[in-house]
This record gives C-alpha cells, structure tokens and sequence, in this order.
C-alpha cells in the first residue's frame, strides 16, 4: 500500500502530526505530493496555501528516517519511510522536469510514480534521460473505454497528453468497440513497461473496475 499525500492546506505542524500517525499505523510508503490548485475543482475563488512544498516533505520524511525532528533535533527512534515521488513524463520541454527529479532524489526520494502515459515515443525518450537517476520508475497505465474517455482525459485533466494516433484509434473502435481498443493499448504499453521499468500501478477511472481487474488477471497468469 502507498499512501497518496498532498501538503496543500496544511502546515507544518499538521504535516508532522500526519506522518507520526500514519507511522504509527504501520503506514510505511508515502507518495508526497502537492496537490492541485483549487480551481482545478471548480473553486475559483479558493485560494490554495502550501506551507511545505512535495520536496519539503521528502526532507522532512528524511529528518525522521534519521532520527531527528522538523527542526532537525534528535527524537527517540528513526523510522523507516520509503519516501515516493511523481513524475511527469508527458511535459515539454523535459529538462525541468529532470531537474525537479533530480531535487526530489537530493530531497530523500526513493522511487518515483508516473503520471499516466498514453505515448510510447515520449516514454522511450524520457526513461531514457531519468533512470540516470538509479532510482525506480513506476509507471501510470490507464485503460481508456470510449472515445469521450480520451477526449475528456486529453482536454480536462492537467497533466494529461494523448497522442493524435491514441485519440483515433478511440474513435474508429467506436462505443462498443472501445474497452477491448483500449485494453489492447493497455497490454502494449504494459508490455514495454515490463522490460524499461521498475513496475506499472494502473488506473481505473469512471467507475471501469472492471477493466483493471482483467488486467491484473491477465498480469498475474
């Protein structure tokens, strides 16, 4: 299990009183990151405060690997966090996304976890460039199911980039046509994934269980 976390709306002392508590709950893998604006919800008018930043907390989570405190004083025990970090190989140009990882690793990140990728050409070039770091890559498969599932996905969500080729195939396979079009493409990528990277986590989405647990039945066998 990894426990997704954003610093958004909390400060430090929140921050410090969640990691205690979830290592006290056995919680051992954080994925840290920022969260996303408010507006990106529709709440306009919300203004986002990040007292700590996603790296802040890769240092903070390092502080207590180590043995010591938010301020760097010493605390009875160290814990064992595997600290996780995400990655997003879809940006152009990739060089600051590099760099960001980069600080990530120099913050205490242990493995990195993708967001979803749709282009094998862009998830070529980018392992390519960031397993220099020789830290793990989990890579973000997600079986799309429609064509509106693609356009929605290219259009609406930050951080998203689907492909022209991708966005067609949807669309010739149809509304009957698309969840078997989409798993083949799923299959595809999770086959490259199998020899590039460290593991894939996939992503069910608009309520399609079903297609991740067909996948993970064909994984698995």
């Amino acid at each position: 299990m990894i426990m997704h976390y954003t610093t958004r709306d909390r400060n430090a002392l929140a921050v410090h009183s969640d990691m205690i508590g979830a290592h006290a709950l056995g919680v051992r893998n954080i994925l840290c990151l920022r969260g996303d604006p408010p507006s990106v919800g529709g709440y306009n008018d919300v203004v986002g405060v990040w007292d700590i930043s996603a790296v802040g907390l890769m240092r903070f989570l390092k502080l207590l690997n180590e043995g010591a405190d938010w301020t760097g004083k010493p605390i009875s025990g160290q814990a064992d966090f595997f600290i996780g970090a995400a990655c997003d190989p879809n940006v152009e140009p990739l060089e600051p996304q590099l760099r960001l990882m980069r600080r990530k690793a120099e913050a205490g990140a242990h493995f990195f976890m993708s967001q979803n990728v749709f282009d094998e050409k862009l998830l070529e070039r980018f392992l390519h460039k960031a397993q220099r770091l020789g830290l793990p890559i989990i890579m973000g498969v997600l079986p799309l199911h429609n064509s509106r599932h693609a356009e929605f996905l290219h259009t609406q969500v930050p951080g998203m980039r689907l492909p022209d080729a991708v966005r067609e195939r949807m669309r010739r396979a149809g509304e009957d046509g698309g969840p078997k079009e989409g798993q083949a493409m799923a299959r595809d990528f999770i086959a490259l994934c199998r020899e590039k990277c460290a593991g894939i986590y996939l992503v069910p989405s608009f309520g399609r269980f079903d297609l991740v647990a067909e996948l993970v039945a064909e994984i698995k066998s």
